[in-house]
């Protein structure tokens, strides 16, 4: 399957994850774990990409361009919207 971890749990801990764990959805523990983990690198994930744009978003000159392909991606659109509209594509 795949790497397995030792993960050692305080007793509160333990407690709360039986207490919300729903055995049709995580029949053990492990899964639950597991599925937890996988959220909580997803969010990880999401954190890092956002400070990286707010990073980017203190330079004016990418916030420009950023505006400019924007603008080009809305202008793109409403063409296509109106080619649709028009029946030509």
């Amino acid at each position: 399957m795949g790497k397995t971890l030792g993960v050692r749990l305080d007793a509160a801990t333990a407690r709360l994850v039986e207490k919300v764990r729903d055995p049709a959805r995580f029949p053990t523990q492990s899964d639950f774990v597991r599925e937890a983990l996988k959220r909580l690198v997803r969010e990880e994930r999401r954190r890092r990409v956002a400070a990286e744009i707010d990073q980017l978003m203190q330079d004016p000159a990418y916030v420009a361009e950023a505006q400019a392909l924007a603008e080009d991606s809305r202008q793109g659109l409403a063409t296509h919207l109106a080619a649709l509209e028009r029946g030509e594509e």
